[in-house]
């Protein structure tokens, strides 16, 4: 995993985070504290790993303080579960970045073969959704499940602010890599994940 080393005094490179943390998934951005960090006047920074990471941008910021925000909770008013298939990928020419998904252009072959196990029926799963419990939706390969929450009851936002829409995912995501534990079947669930999804900003 990523490592993150500084100069010292006499100019050596020193590991100050053995674990850095690394992005999940497709293109993320991960915050990394350097309070404290630094061991000389030098402000050089080296990030080591073995692993095939594409760091495309790295940003410094001196101001730290907790900005000024306001959660409000948007109600759902319907949640479905179909089939739609796989969104085209689009590969860099560079190979410089990971593949994208054409969410309008869709394909009905499949990439992967299926999964062996049960799903979630397909149809309204809103009554699976209404709290973090062991009542999941599960999803195959090819599915999709649309969302819709209720928003004329958000309030107006200040003068200055900006509005950003976060979806608390709460499950488990599974594929069928060899390395993973029980991958050729639905159950049992495979590895946590709880994360705040950012869908869209203004």
């Amino acid at each position: 995993m990523p490592y993150l080393q500084v100069r010292d005094a006499a100019g050596n490179w020193k590991t100050v985070l053995p674990e850095m943390g690394i992005p999940s998934g497709k293109p993320k951005t991960i915050a990394v504290d350097l309070t404290g960090k630094f061991l000389s006047a030098s402000r050089e920074i080296r990030i080591v790993t073995n692993l095939c990471v594409h760091w495309d941008e790295i940003f410094l910021s001196e101001d730290t303080a907790t900005p000024q925000t306001r959660l409000t909770d948007a109600p759902l008013l319907s949640a479905d579960l179909h089939f739609r298939g796989w969104s085209k990928t689009e590969i860099d020419p560079q190979r410089q970045q990971p593949e994208k998904f054409i969410y309008d252009e869709v394909m009905r072959t499949p990439m992967w073969n299926p999964t062996a196990g049960s799903y979630t029926r397909y149809g309204d799963v809103k009554t699976l959704l209404g709290s973090e419990d062991d009542r999941l939706v599960i999803m195959g390969s090819g599915d999709e499940l649309r969302l819709r929450y209720r928003a004329d009851g958000l309030p107006t936002v200040p003068k200055g602010w900006k509005r950003d829409f976060l979806l608390h995912v709460d499950g488990w995501a599974k594929d069928a890599d060899a390395n993973t534990a029980y991958s050729q079947t639905v159950e049992p669930p495979s590895v946590p994940w709880d994360e705040f999804v950012s869908l869209s900003g203004e």
